[in-house]
């Protein structure tokens, strides 16, 4: 549950944390921020903070607002205004998500990635609005009358764009391979959704591949990427055993790293005695 403790009050930069981010700090988004701050005396909005427990260093976990936080750091401020809440993981993330989605200049990369985060972190909050729930049962019925539509339908409603629109964005961006996405949005090439989804078909290897060479070559697409590193197929390994691990190491490889996350963890409590083998051989 989502609770407002202050709506700006000022908190040490050097006790907030920043964690992973979807979308990194832009050497440009933060000079503006400077040249914005030095005309005008101060910073016209705060950051979105949450409270952290159990954290001997940090108190706080940036929300939304990195380059703002950023700024501040290197106009050497020890507080920055900000608004501090209680909630979840995935309720943070949804503040970052929006923070961003509601800004101009958003990529067609950010914004496949936004929102298949956003369907992750959405459905994890609302279990009940993902597809194959028994529709039929009370809680389901209940949350129906509640209103709490699927990710797609809400959030076409929120943006103001056809649901199908959503559902492609989170289609390839819940298969693009999150190496691939840092090279580009680290090097801010930007492509187009054509591109981004002929880019989400390939294994994650190949994503990476081929990213590295759009970001050498600002005029290539992915096409012609793809022909610079050759089109030759890749033959069948000769062990029918190997050929079957090879797809799925390339499946796991191109899931995010929460579903892959899941996929270990669960693979360790169903077959500890296999990773003890495993990590006994290694020793050997």
């Amino acid at each position: 549950m989502i609770t407002l403790r202050n709506e700006g009050q000022p908190v040490p930069v050097e006790r907030i944390l920043v964690g992973e981010r979807l979308r990194p700090v832009r050497e440009e988004g933060v000079e503006a921020l400077l040249r914005s701050i030095s005309d005008l005396g101060d910073m016209t909005d705060a950051i979105l903070v949450r409270r952290l427990q159990g954290d001997d260093e940090h108190d706080w976990e940036l929300m939304a607002g990195g380059h703002r936080l950023e700024a501040a750091r290197r106009l050497g401020w020890d507080t920055i205004r900000a608004r501090c809440y209680e909630c979840s993981v995935e309720e943070a993330r949804l503040f970052e998500i929006d923070d961003n989605v509601a800004q101009s200049g958003l990529t067609p990369l950010d914004f496949a990635v936004f929102m298949a985060e956003r369907k992750r972190a959405y459905e994890a909050i609302h279990p009940e609005t993902r597809h194959g729930g028994d529709r039929m049962s009370r809680k389901f019925q209940q949350e129906k009358q509640d209103r709490i539509l699927p990710f797609c339908s809400a959030a076409a409603g929120v943006w103001g764009k056809s649901r199908s629109a959503i559902e492609r964005a989170v289609g390839v961006g819940s298969l693009l391979d999150d190496a691939a996405v840092d090279q580009l949005q680290a090097a801010g090439r930007t492509l187009t959704f054509v591109d981004l989804k002929a880019l989400s078909k390939l294994p994650a290897m190949d994503q990476r591949r081929v990213a590295a060479t759009l970001v050498q070559d600002p005029r290539a697409n992915v096409a012609k990427a793809q022909a610079a590193l050759g089109k030759a197929p890749r033959k069948a390994l000769e062990n029918p055993e190997d050929d079957a691990a090879a797809k799925l190491v390339a499946q796991f490889e191109r899931a995010k790293k929460p579903v892959r996350r899941r996929v270990l963890r669960t693979l360790m409590e169903r077959h500890p005695a296999l990773f003890l083998e495993l990590a006994g051989a290694g020793e050997a």
